[in-house]
């Protein structure tokens, strides 16, 4: 059978399938990212010199998320200081 083909029946089935099947493609691929992901970045840090701390790639994907969070959280901080003394600038212009 032929990819034309198979994607024909596959548009035939009814919605509920195809949706079934969408998330488990989604699933298989992203899958497959992950572990390749994790498999080149052991082998990248393998091959590269070794230091004190040891890196995996869950402490290196938790470093990148907490870098990320402590960037969001200052620019929220940020934005909530700024709205803050616009709204105290308006308060002292009307009095």
């Amino acid at each position: 059978m032929s990819l034309i083909n198979k994607i024909e029946d596959l548009q035939k089935k009814p919605e509920s399938i195809r949706r079934r099947i969408l998330f488990m493609s989604v699933i298989a691929v992203m899958f497959l990212v992950v572990v390749v992901w994790i498999f080149t970045l052991n082998l990248s840090l393998k091959s590269s010199e070794k230091s004190e701390t040891s890196f995996t790639p869950f402490k290196v994907f938790g470093g990148l998320v907490k870098d990320a969070y402590n960037v969001s959280v200052g620019s929220i901080k940020d934005a909530a200081d700024q709205m803050k003394k616009q709204f105290e600038n308006n308060g002292n212009q009307r009095k």
